[in-house]
């Protein structure tokens, strides 16, 4: 009876770690910018961080549980790439954002709007900087049961995080279009910090 007392309390505090390590993690400004960019009136902005917060955990989770069980670690040179990617993809969105602002029309739906292409930029978050730390922390856990359950809770506080936050500036959109030029600025700024610093 004591024994799966300590096991149930060792498995919600892993769960509770997770969660607010993953609710932390969500809120870094590159991931709000990057979500915050594909955001438009005729989208679904909950839905959209939904599908980036998603992606995002594949490489997390992916790589965790592979650290656990079989010692495979990211090596360092993905990492980078995939930090230099964000960098660029910042830049991108915010850019593709900025242009009707400037005067300069879209032509046809940008990609970036889509449910798929806010997956693919999730993925690409979770395999860079941060989203690898979370991996070779993920691998001190040592048993693979328990690493499961503090990805879970990963995954658990940054797609409800990322939710809230991209329904939240969804509505802040609606009723105040110009925020949009804002954040967009900040994504290309952003962008070109994590270039500069990575050359």
């Amino acid at each position: 009876m004591v024994a799966s007392g300590v096991l149930l309390n060792t498995v919600g505090m892993s769960l509770l770690a997770g969660a607010v390590l993953g609710a932390r993690h969500a809120v870094e400004a590159d991931h709000i910018a990057a979500v915050s960019t594909m955001i438009r009136p005729d989208t679904s902005a909950s839905v959209l961080g939904l599908w980036w917060a998603i992606g995002h955990m594949v490489p997390i989770a992916v790589g965790g549980l592979l650290a656990v069980s079989v010692g495979l670690i990211m090596p360092p040179w993905v990492a980078a790439t995939a930090e230099s990617v964000v960098g660029l993809m910042l830049i991108g969105l915010g850019l593709i954002s900025i242009l009707p602002w400037v005067g300069v029309p879209r032509r046809g739906r940008s990609r970036a709007l889509t449910h798929r292409d806010s997956f693919a930029v999730g993925i690409i978050h979770g395999l860079a900087g941060s989203g690898a730390m979370i991996v070779i922390l993920t691998a001190s856990v040592r048993e693979l049961p328990m690493a499961a359950v503090f990805l879970g809770g990963v995954g658990i506080g940054s797609v409800t995080t990322m939710i809230l936050l991209a329904g939240a500036w969804g509505r802040l959109r609606r009723r105040m279009a110009a925020v949009q030029s804002v954040v967009a600025l900040v994504s290309v700024a952003l962008g070109v910090g994590i270039v500069l610093r990575l050359v």
